[in-house]
């Protein structure tokens, strides 16, 4: 998370007077077509069949207990953030490039509808990305996550906000890459992988638009979005990752391991030696 224009075309940024006195309908309905711009009012919920429930959440008894991992208070919230601009949007939520009011500090924020989680069965998705960004914030080049929490409709999950953009950005606008800077790229993006999978933890996703380049020139890994707890010597069969960097098991449907994360490794390294990519096919992701 951070500036990642590649992936989605940055949004130009908005002052802050803009956001101060709308912060709380942008977070009630993230979804919606961003209010900020059209000055429309956010409309207040009808009561539904869930209004007399005991309950803080719109939602059935029977969902929710969606997500434990969490926190229903926090002494931090979406009030303790400016919002600066927004970095990405998809069908589940939004990207927000934030401050926070007292630390004065940026903050990459994701904002996700619980709703829209539920019905694409992705709840089981999310309680993980959340159990291994709290396991793995330690890291050194994983990307730190120290604020997570949930409201009534939305799960949000504030991570540091790298600057310096992604590797697929400096990528094209560089070609190939001299030697000795591949050689401290393929090794910080080794020891991560590594840890992940001691930590029994496959990460399915490996590319450039997933690796951030800090103040100091290193990198740091984001999404875990496809990750999944994985044991040594146990296979998993969903397909799922980017196209370019999919290994040929994946593409066959078959079962695979671990070993698909160095595959993917393989291809990126290849890319920033030659200056192009090993296969020729879209960049498509595939869930």
């Amino acid at each position: 998370m951070g500036n990642r224009a590649t992936r989605q075309e940055t949004c130009d940024a908005v002052c802050h007077d803009k956001f101060e006195n709308k912060s709380s309908d942008f977070f009630y309905d993230p979804l919606a077509s961003f209010r900020v711009n059209n000055g429309a009012p956010v409309k207040s919920l009808k009561k539904t069949c869930y209004s007399k429930a005991k309950t803080v959440w719109p939602l059935p008894n029977h969902e929710l207990p969606f997500f434990p991992e969490f926190p229903i208070k926090s002494v931090t919230s979406e009030h303790s953030f400016n919002v600066i601009s927004v970095v990405s949007s998809g069908a589940y939520g939004k990207v927000l490039h934030v401050v926070h009011k007292e630390e004065a500090k940026n903050y990459a924020m994701k904002v996700l509808s619980k709703n829209m989680i539920f019905k694409e069965n992705l709840v089981q998705q999310v309680k993980v990305e959340a159990q291994i960004q709290v396991m793995c914030d330690h890291h050194p080049f994983l990307v730190r996550g120290p604020f997570r929490w949930q409201n009534k409709r939305n799960l949000f999950i504030v991570t540091e906000f790298i600057e310096g953009g992604d590797l697929q950005q400096l990528w094209q606008e560089t070609g190939c890459f001299h030697e000795d800077l591949i050689k401290i790229y393929v090794a910080e993006i080794a020891l991560v992988l590594d840890f992940l999978h001691n930590a029994g933890i496959i990460y399915r996703d490996l590319k450039m638009e997933n690796l951030l380049i800090d103040g100091n020139g290193h990198l740091k890994l984001i999404d875990f979005g496809l990750s999944k707890w994985l044991s040594h010597g146990d296979r998993c069969d969903t397909l799922c990752g980017t196209r370019q960097y999919m290994a040929p098991e994946i593409l066959r449907l078959e079962s695979y391991t671990h070993a698909v994360d160095w595959w993917s490794l393989g291809v990126l390294f290849y890319a920033l030696l030659r200056g192009k990519m090993s296969l020729f096919c879209q960049s498509e992701k595939i869930r």
